[in-house]
């Protein structure tokens, strides 16, 4: 991969989301998170 420099004053900002696309398309149910939470605490170490 190759890497460039360029300079700050010309990047610009993302300032929107694709028309028609949800700003977050995920759904989290309260289980979803739970089940999310226990495979965090099983394994730490994968964060």
């Amino acid at each position: 991969m190759e890497h460039k420099k360029i300079r700050l004053s010309k990047l610009v900002a993302n300032n929107g989301q694709i028309e028609g696309v949800p700003k977050n398309p995920r759904q989290w149910t309260k289980d979803d998170v739970e089940k999310l939470k226990a495979s965090i605490e099983e394994t730490p170490e994968l964060l």
